[in-house]
C-alpha cells in the first residue's frame, strides 16, 4: 500500500506516461479494432463455410435418395406396362373366347328350336297313361333281368316310306306291341315275371320257336302296285323270323279297288291292306278306320322321338354349361378390363412421379453444383484472412513494445524506490480494490434504502383504526360464517337422502336380479320339458308311420294273394260293403241321429275295422277295393263269382268272410303267432298227403320223372332269380340308403357351416360406426352329389367389391380363414385351437375383434395362441414365455397366471 505522497507522485507518473504514449495507445486502439474486425470476419466465414457444407452433404444425400426413388419408379413403371401388356393379352383372349362361346350358344339354341321342333311334329305332347308307363318300365326291367330280351318288334323295325305306315301298322295288327325274345324260355321267365309284379299282360315272340309263311316270288309279280308288305319294312336279318310270323303274306295296294282285284279275283286270294289302312280278308271280310290306326302308327317315331328327347336334353345341358361358363367368361372380362384400367393409371402415375422425381433431382444437382462452387471460394479468404491476423497480432506487439519501454523508463526509478517490480500489475491490483470498495458502498445504501421503507410501513400500520370500521367488519365475518354453516347442514341433508335413495335402488335391483335368475331357471326347466316332450312325440309319431307302413305292407300282401287266387281259379268266400254295415249295424246300439245318418257317412268309404262274433273271433275282415273277385257270401248257399260282381259295379267294396274256417284255425289265429304256424304245418302236411294221392293216380312213371325234373329245375331256376334279385334290391336298397345317409349328413354339416361361417365373418368384420359387415358363404361345385366334387369358399369384405379369394389382401385372408376355422368348429367340436400367429397381418380394430370372438368361445374350448402382439396376450387368462438360458446353454420356460390381477 502507498501512501499519499506516493500514491500522488504515482499519479503524476501515469500522466506522464500517458501523454508521452498518447500515439502508441491510439495506434494501439487502431489495431485492437482492426484484429477484432478480422476476428469476427473469420468466424463468420468459418461459420458460413460449416453450413454450406452441411448443406452441400444434404443436397447431395438428397441427390442420390432422388436417384434411388427415380430408378425405383421407372422399375414399378416398367412392370406396370409389362403386367398391363399381359392383362390385354388375356382380355383379348376372354373377349375372343365369349365370342366363341356365344357363336356356340347361338348355334346349340338354332339346333335346340329344331330338335323342338320335331318334337312338336311328333306330337311329343301327348301324355303317357299310367298303364302304358307301368309296360314301359316293366319293359326296361326285364331287358336289365334278363339276357334275350330284344325289345318291342314296332321299336325294332323302321318304314322308309312314311306313306306305308298305316299299311304296315294294320298288317303288324296286335304284333305291333310284341316283345321279341331268343328263346321261349326267356319268354317264359318274362311272363312268369308280370305275374309276379302284377303288371299286366303282354305278348311275347320266341324267334327260336316262332313261325310265318314265307313270300314267293309269286306275291311280288301281282302287278300294279301290289308288293308284299314284308318288302316295306326294314329290319335285320336276325328279326327275320318274327317279321314273317307277325306279317306273313299280306299285300299292299294303294287304293281299294286294286285291293279287291288282288284279294278276290284272282285265282289265288291274298290278305290286302290298302295305304289308308283297308284290310280285305282271305275269307271276304273287310274292315277299315283310320282315326286309331293313325295314333297306332305313331309308334314307330317313338324310338326315334325318344332319340329326339335325349338329344334336346343333352343340348339343354350343353347350353346350361355355355351360359356358365359364358358369365364366368365375362366376369372375368370385367375384371381383366378393370385390372388392365388400374394398370394403365398405375403406369401413368408412374410416369408423372417419375417426371417430377427427375424434376427435383435435376434441382437438387444445380444446387449441388452452386453450394460446392461457394464452398470452393472459402478457402482461399480464410486464408487471407487468417494472414491478415497475423499481421494485426505482430503490429500490436510491436507498437505494445513500444508503451512498455516508455513506461518502464518513467517509473523506473518510482519502482525501484517503493518495491514495485511490474507496474502494470499494481495499476491491475489497485483498481480491482477501488472497484471492491465501490461495489461494498453500493450494498451499503441499498441495505439502508430498505431499512428506511420498512420504518415507514411499521409507522404507518400502528396508526389507529375507526371502531365503526372494525364493527361493521366483524358483522359481515359473523355473518358469513352463520350462511356457510345453513348451507353445510342441507347439503349434508341432501347427501343422507341422496344415499337412501341410492340403497333402495339397490336393493329393488338386487329384488329384480333374483326374479329374473328364478324366470330364466323355470325358462331352462319348461325347456327341457318341451324338449324331451318334443322328442317323445317324435318317437311316437315315428312307431306310428312304421305301423302304418307294416299295415300297407300287409295290405299289399293281402291284395297279391287274393288276386293270384283269383287268377288260380280258388274260391274266396266275401261279403259286400252293405253287408258289413248291416252285420255292424246290428251288434251297435243305434246313434242318437239315427241309423241312416251313420250308413249314409260310410257309405262311399267302407270301414278299416274287423267284425268280431261273441267269442272275439275274427268273421269279417276290413273291406277293400277290388274288381275280380269270386266266392260264396256268408250265407253259405249261394256263391257270387267274380262275373257277378262284375256285373254290379265295376269297383266294389268287399271284405273276406272267416265264418267258414274250422274253429281250431280261429282259435289258433286268436293265440298267436306260434299256434297260427302249427296249423300252417298242419295244413301244408295236408297238402302234400293230397298231392301224394294224386301223384298215384298218375298212370306214366316217365312223364311223372320228366315232369318232376322239369319242375325242379324250374324251381332251382326261379329260386336262383328270386335270390338274385333279391339281392339286387337289397343290395340297390343298401346302397340308397346308404347314398341318402351320406347326403343327408353332409347337407347337415355344409348348411351349418354355411349358416355359421356367414354370421361369423359378419361379426368379424363388424364396422364399429354403423358400417355394413361383410359377408362369406360356401357354395357346392356338385349340387347333386356334392361330396363328389369340390367347395368353394367366397368372402366379401364390408364396403368393397366382390374379388376372388387369391387376390384379398394378408389380413382379409387370415380373417375369411378363422371365420371358416370357426364355423367348422360349430359341426365338429374340438377341445383346443392353437392360433399359431394368426393377427401378423391384422391391425389394431380386427386384433380387437378377433380377441372379443375369442374371448366370446373360450367357454367351450380353449384357445393356444401365439402372437408378438402386446395388445393381444394381454388379455389371455395366463401367460407361457420361452427364453434362452445362456449358462446350461438351453431354454427355460416361465408361466404367468393373469387372472389374479383381473
Amino acid at each position: 500500500t502507498l501512501s499519499d505522497k506516493d500514491y500522488a507522485e504515482f499519479r503524476r507518473l501515469r500522466e506522464t506516461a500517458q501523454s508521452e504514449t498518447v500515439a502508441f495507445t491510439a495506434e494501439q486502439k487502431q489495431h485492437r479494432r482492426e484484429l477484432e474486425h478480422c476476428a469476427q470476419q473469420i468466424v463468420a466465414l468459418e461459420t458460413v463455410s460449416q453450413e454450406n457444407a452441411r448443406r452441400l452433404t444434404a443436397v447431395r444425400e438428397r441427390v442420390e435418395t432422388f436417384g434411388n426413388r427415380q430408378s425405383e419408379i421407372g422399375q414399378q413403371g416398367d412392370e406396370a406396362s409389362q403386367q398391363k401388356e399381359e392383362l390385354a393379352r388375356d382380355l383379348m383372349n376372354t373377349r375372343g373366347l365369349i365370342e366363341r362361346h356365344r357363336a356356340d350358344l347361338q348355334k346349340k339354341e338354332a339346333a335346340l328350336r329344331q330338335v323342338t321342333d320335331e318334337i312338336a311334329g311328333m306330337r311329343s305332347d301327348r301324355d303317357e297313361s299310367k298303364t302304358a308307363q307301368k309296360m314301359r318300365h316293366a319293359l326296361e326291367d326285364m331287358q336289365g333281368l334278363f339276357n334275350g330280351v330284344r325289345g318291342r318288334l314296332c321299336d325294332l323295325v323302321t318304314i322308309p316310306n312314311k306313306r306305308h305306315r298305316i299299311a304296315v301298322t294294320v298288317a303288324l295288327g296286335k304284333h305291333m306291341d310284341s316283345i321279341v325274345t331268343d328263346t321261349d324260355r326267356t319268354a317264359h321267365e318274362c311272363v312268369q315275371y308280370l305275374k309276379d309284379q302284377r303288371v299286366g299282360t303282354m305278348n311275347f315272340i320266341p324267334l327260336a320257336s316262332v313261325r310265318g309263311k314265307d313270300v314267293t316270288d309269286a306275291h311280288k309279280v301281282l302287278g300294279g302296285t301290289a308288293k308284299p308288305v314284308v318288302d316295306c319294312i326294314t329290319y335285320e336279318p336276325w328279326l327275320a323270323p318274327a317279321i314273317k310270323y307277325a306279317v306273313g303274306q299280306a299285300i299292299m295296294v294303294d287304293d281299294l279297288q286294286e285291293g279287291q282285284k288282288v284279294a278276290w279275283d284272282m285265282s289265288t286270294r291274298h290278305k290286302v291292306v290298302t295305304i289308308d289302312g283297308t284290310v280285305l280278308q282271305k275269307n271276304g271280310v273287310m274292315t277299315g278306320g283310320a282315326a286309331a290306326i293313325e295314333a297306332r302308327a305313331r309308334k314307330f317315331d317313338e324310338k326315334l322321338l325318344e332319340s329326339r328327347k335325349e338329344a334336346r336334353e343333352k343340348l339343354a345341358q350343353e347350353i346350361r354349361a355355355l351360359h356358365v361358363e359364358l358369365l364366368r367368361a365375362e366376369e372375368s372380362d370385367r375384371e381383366l378390363a378393370q385390372q388392365v384400367e388400374a394398370e394403365k393409371q398405375r403406369s401413368q402415375f408412374a410416369k408423372s412421379d417419375l417426371d417430377q422425381w427427375a424434376a427435383k433431382r435435376k434441382q437438387a444437382e444445380g444446387e449441388e453444383k452452386a453450394l460446392a462452387k461457394e464452398q470452393s471460394a472459402f478457402a482461399p479468404r480464410l486464408a487471407k484472412l487468417r494472414e491478415q491476423r497475423g499481421t494485426l497480432e505482430a503490429r500490436l506487439a510491436a507498437v505494445q513494445q513500444k508503451i512498455t519501454a516508455v513506461e518502464s523508463s518513467i517509473f523506473g526509478t518510482f519502482g525501484q524506490r517503493v518495491n514495485i517490480r511490474d507496474i502494470r500489475d499494481f495499476e491491475k491490483k489497485e483498481l480491482d480494490r477501488v472497484r471492491d470498495r465501490a461495489s461494498r458502498k453500493t450494498a451499503v445504501a441499498t441495505v439502508m434504502t430498505r431499512l428506511q421503507a420498512q420504518i415507514d410501513f411499521e409507522r404507518k400500520r400502528d396508526q389507529p383504526v375507526a371502531p365503526e370500521a372494525l364493527k361493521k367488519e366483524l358483522k359481515r365475518l359473523v355473518d358469513e360464517t352463520k350462511q356457510r354453516r345453513a348451507d353445510d347442514g342441507k347439503r349434508k341433508k341432501e347427501e343422507h337422502d341422496t344415499e337412501k335413495e341410492h340403497a333402495d335402488a339397490k336393493a329393488a335391483l338386487d329384488t329384480k336380479n333374483r326374479e329374473l335368475k328364478e324366470a330364466e331357471a323355470e325358462q331352462k326347466r319348461a325347456k327341457k320339458q318341451l324338449d324331451a316332450k318334443t322328442e317323445a312325440s317324435d318317437d311316437a309319431r315315428k312307431k306310428r308311420q312304421q305301423l302304418l307302413t307294416l299295415q300297407e305292407k300287409l295290405r299289399a300282401q293281402r291284395s297279391a294273394l287274393y288276386i293270384r287266387c283269383v287268377a288260380d281259379d280258388i274260391d274266396l268266400p266275401v261279403v259286400s260293403n252293405a253287408d258289413v254295415k248291416r252285420k255292424r249295424m246290428s251288434t251297435q246300439k243305434p246313434n242318437k241321429g239315427g241309423p241312416g245318418k251313420h250308413v249314409e257317412a260310410e257309405e262311399e268309404e267302407g270301414t278299416t275295422e274287423t267284425l268280431t262274433d261273441a267269442k272275439g273271433y275274427i268273421t269279417v275282415s276290413e273291406v277293400f277295393t277290388s274288381s275280380q273277385m269270386g266266392g260264396r257270401d256268408s250265407t253259405g248257399a249261394k256263391k257270387k263269382t267274380t262275373s257277378d260282381i262284375a256285373k254290379q259295379s265295376k269297383q266294389q267294396l268287399l271284405g273276406i268272410d272267416f265264418t267258414s274256417l274250422s274253429e281250431g284255425l280261429r282259435e289258433s289265429v286268436r293265440k298267436g303267432a306260434d299256434a297260427y304256424k302249427q296249423q300252417l304245418v298242419l295244413l301244408d302236411h295236408s297238402i302234400e298227403k293230397i298231392h301224394d294221392e294224386m301223384d298215384k293216380l298218375a298212370p306214366n312213371l316217365k312223364a311223372e320223372e320228366k315232369y318232376k325234373g322239369a319242375k325242379g329245375k324250374v324251381k332251382e331256376t326261379t329260386e336262383s332269380w328270386t335270390e338274385a334279385n333279391d339281392d339286387h334290391k337289397k343290395a340297390w336298397m343298401e346302397f340308397a340308403k346308404v347314398k341318402e345317409a351320406r347326403y343327408t349328413k353332409f347337407q347337415e354339416a355344409f348348411d351349418t357351416i354355411h349358416l355359421a361361417v356367414s354370421k361369423i365373418y359378419g361379426a368379424l368384420t363388424e364396422g364399429t360406426r354403423g358400417q355394413a359387415s361383410g359377408t362369406a358363404y360356401i357354395a357346392s361345385e356338385e349340387p347333386e352329389e356334392p361330396y363328389l366334387g369340390g367347395t368353394k369358399f367366397s368372402a366379401c369384405p364390408p364396403m368393397k367389391q366382390f374379388r376372388e379369394m387369391e387376390q384379398l389382401s394378408g389380413g382379409e385372408k387370415t380373417v375369411a380363414a378363422l371365420a371358416l376355422i370357426f364355423a367348422i368348429h360349430k359341426v365338429c367340436p374340438s377341445p383346443f385351437f392353437v392360433l399359431d400367429e394368426v393377427d401378423a397381418a391384422l391391425d389394431k380394430g380386427n386384433v380387437d375383434k378377433v380377441i372379443h370372438y375369442v374371448q366370446s368361445t373360450a367357454s367351450s374350448c380353449q384357445f393356444l395362441v401365439i402372437s408378438l402382439k402386446e395388445h393381444f396376450y394381454q388379455t389371455a387368462h395366463s401367460l407361457v414365455g420361452v427364453h434362452k438360458v445362456p449358462r446350461l446353454h438351453s431354454s427355460a420356460v416361465k408361466t404367468l397366471d393373469l387372472t389374479q390381477f383381473a
